[in-house]
């Protein structure tokens, strides 16, 4: 029996095998397949082939070569390419993990953390490392010692993601056809047509995106739970190629997982452990850029460069990627130095344009240096709180502007954020609601009777149950869609009319172009929302 194992484990049954999970794993992508069906077609054909056994023994074999789930099956034709860290559990600090050990005479042992906080202390004896376990022991059945990361950081080249995708057809000149488009004067119809991607052409007397094979990043950070019914949550860095075009950019083929920051809790203030390794392949991505083929030059290499020219996350990502304090503190403001009086409670006076002053990209370098001087950690706390800022590791990229750079993307801040707070936070308040149960129901009567194009995804039936389980595209639809008229009688008619500035804001917010107008627009709409909020909902 063992010679029959031996020919199936490395003769035709394991090309064969092999050959089926191609096509599988090919026949998910090309029709979409969900990973949980291709799991249970795979866990049947185990069971297929482990019944079959009866009248054919080498078909018992060949169900244990079959894995029994995606991943696994990716993992035969894939190799990790993911470079691991160890991560302290306190102040998550990186390590490899041959960093984790000391030698004591002729034996190994595991290391404590290093990092120390705050090194400028004048006594010495303050300075003292974190000092935290960065190893698990784990006793194997034959009672001998193996140590592991207690947590993992995963993190992924872009230098050879980038050189994957090169290879692929078409890739290249897709990256180069924005070159091409022919939009008039005064519209916006991409990030190509706005100040930044102009400023960038050329930079310090250097061309950049207006030579060829110079390419520029967008990073995005988001928390995810990756089981159902856990708290647990996971971190996700990733980068989208803004050369490519907007229908392609931010598909999960041409996207970039650079890092997955461990769980069960991410970081509370900042994630600058987990952006220096970024940092530093950004740097030299940027001085010396990288030399590789692609598919148009197979027997040739070029040298590409990259910057990173934009970061978008929801409000609490952008604050620890990029270096501000909570929006709730009394400079929660990025843009501008607008003062809260009181943490999380206050509101401006006032939200006319041009009525506080601004931060500029060279104060904010400043300020962030005589933190980073500070000697105690309540120096830099008190320095933190007076200028609303702390340190990003993004400040080592020379060319990086801490203001004009970081933008909140329009899924968190208008749909997920105000759409859905105004809803759930505000009309639906315990004190003084202003939508009642019967309220729901004859709103989803409303909805429910309307017919939208195929284009424009359904709205479910969960209005209501108040709007529970809304996803993004679907607050977008019922706040620029629905809300219009099924708020209608419903809403009294001076709230009624608050919405609907930040609705036509939306709507023009959300279309594929604008021009200098509509912009004017929209800031007018936002404006007078947000001073209608302040009247009318100041006590909440």
């Amino acid at each position: 029996m063992d010679g029959v194992e031996e020919e199936i484990t490395s003769g035709p049954f394991k090309t064969m095998v092999e050959w089926l999970l191609w096509y599988l794993l090919l026949w998910q992508h090309q029709f979409g397949v969900s990973d949980s069906a291709i799991n249970k077609l795979l866990r049947f054909i185990v069971v297929f082939f482990g019944m079959l056994r009866r009248v054919l023994p080498q078909a018992n074999l060949i169900s244990h070569l079959l894995p029994t789930s995606v991943q696994l099956a990716r993992q035969k034709f894939h190799s990790d390419k993911f470079i691991k860290y160890t991560v302290c559990p306190r102040c998550h600090s990186l390590y490899d993990l041959e960093e984790c050990f000391i030698t004591i005479g002729n034996r190994r042992a595991p290391r404590q953390c290093t990092f120390v906080a705050y090194p400028n202390r004048p006594q010495q004896y303050h300075r003292w490392p974190c000092s935290a376990e960065l190893l698990d022991t784990i006793i194997l059945k034959d009672g001998t010692k193996r140590f592991v990361p207690k947590k993992i950081y995963a993190y992924n080249s872009i230098s050879n993601t980038l050189k994957k995708y090169l290879l692929r057809p078409q890739f290249e000149e897709l990256c180069e056809s924005w070159r091409h488009r022919n939009v008039p004067q005064g519209y916006y119809a991409d990030l190509y047509d706005g100040r930044v991607w102009s400023q960038f052409q050329v930079v310090d007397g250097c061309p950049f995106l207006s030579t060829p094979r110079n390419y520029a990043f967008m990073v995005n950070v988001d928390w995810f739970r990756p089981y159902k019914h856990t708290p647990s949550t996971i971190g996700a860095i990733y980068l989208s190629l803004m050369n490519l075009p907007r229908q392609l950019r931010y598909k999960k083929d041409n996207s970039f997982l650079v890092g997955l920051i461990p769980g069960p809790n991410g970081p509370s203030l900042t994630i600058n452990t987990y952006l220096k390794p970024l940092v530093d392949e950004l740097k030299l991505l940027w001085e010396t850029g990288i030399c590789c083929r692609s598919f148009s030059s197979p027997w040739f290499s070029n040298r590409y460069y990259c910057g990173l020219l934009c970061v978008a996350c929801d409000i609490p990502a952008s604050r620890k990627v990029g270096g501000f304090l909570s929006h709730s503190a009394r400079l929660g403001c990025k843009k501008g130095l607008q003062n809260f009086s009181t943490l999380g409670s206050s509101a401006p006076d006032t939200y006319s344009h041009g009525t506080c002053p601004l931060r500029t990209d060279d104060e904010h370098r400043q300020l962030v240096e005589e933190i980073m001087n500070a000697k105690t950690k309540q120096e830099q706390e008190a320095l933190e709180s007076q200028s609303g800022l702390r340190y990003t590791e993004l400040l080592r990229l020379p060319y990086y502007k801490p203001i004009e750079f970081l933008v909140i993307d329009p899924m968190h801040n208008l749909f997920l954020g105000t759409a859905k707070t105004m809803l759930k936070d505000i009309w639906l308040s315990d004190e003084n609601a202003l939508i009642s149960k019967q309220d729901f129901e004859k709103i989803q009567h409303r909805v429910d009777a309307v017919k939208l194009p195929s284009t424009i995804g359904r709205i479910p039936l969960k209005i209501a149950s108040s709007f529970s389980g809304f996803t993004a595209d679907q607050w977008k639809t019922w706040t620029t869609i629905h809300s219009l008229y099924a708020l209608r009688d419903i809403l009294p008619a001076e709230h009624n009319h608050c919405w609907l500035k930040f609705v036509n804001a939306c709507r023009l917010l959300c279309s594929t172009i604008i021009t200098i107008n509509d912009i004017e627009q929209i800031q007018h709409f936002l404006e007078e929302f947000c001073q209608d909020i302040v009247r009318l909902y100041k006590s909440l």
